[in-house]
C-alpha cells in the first residue's frame, strides 16, 4: 500500500516536473521572441544605472 502511494506521488511529481519544463521553454522561448530586441537595451540601461548611482553618491559626499 505505502510502496503504490509512494509510486503515485513520484508520477505526480514527474508529471509537474515535465509541466515546469515545458512551461519554462515556452517562456523562454517567448521571451526570447518578444523581448529579444528590447534585451540589449535593457542590459544597458541596468549597467547605466548599476555604475551611475555609486558616482552620484562620491559626488554628494565631496
Amino acid at each position: 500500500m505505502q510502496s503504490w502511494v509512494g509510486l503515485v506521488k513520484f508520477a505526480l511529481k514527474s508529471a509537474e516536473v515535465s509541466k515546469v519544463v515545458e512551461r519554462s521553454s515556452e517562456i523562454l522561448f517567448m521571451f526570447q521572441t518578444t523581448f529579444g530586441g528590447w534585451w540589449g537595451f535593457v542590459g544597458e540601461a541596468y549597467a547605466t544605472f548599476d555604475f551611475r548611482r555609486p558616482w552620484v553618491r562620491g559626488r554628494r559626499r565631496r
